[in-house]
């Protein structure tokens, strides 16, 4: 048995021109989307955000600040939210400690005295 054919309009064939304009601009869309994400990454990766701590040591036994760097450093894992009220207790632990105050200077920066 014969297949029985559909009679259909035969559809206009699109310009070379029109196609690869849309070609064109589904890549540069591509392209852009690309671009974004990869900066995204690139910020991520940097040290752009990293968590900067400046200590103001009063007093007559100045040591080191790195010291207190090392006391702080697991609490620095997530360089986005930075608890103040843990840096303040972690360094107040320590006897020769009198008083410690935290202040946030920027979402990064932090000033402890």
């Amino acid at each position: 048995m014969a297949k029985e054919r559909i009679n259909r309009p035969k559809q206009q064939k699109q310009p070379l021109k029109s196609v690869l304009r849309k070609v064109f601009n589904k890549l540069t869309y591509f392209l852009l989307a690309l671009s974004i994400v990869f900066a995204i990454y690139l910020i991520d990766r940097s040290k752009l955000l990293e968590p900067h701590i400046s200590w103001e040591i009063d007093g007559e036994l100045t040591t080191q600040a790195y010291k207190y760097d090392d006391l702080i450093k697991p609490l620095l894992k997530n360089k986005y939210l930075l608890n103040l009220n843990q840096i303040k207790s972690k360094v107040s632990e320590n006897p020769w400690v009198l008083n410690v105050e935290t202040q946030r200077i920027f979402w990064n920066r932090i000033k402890v005295s």
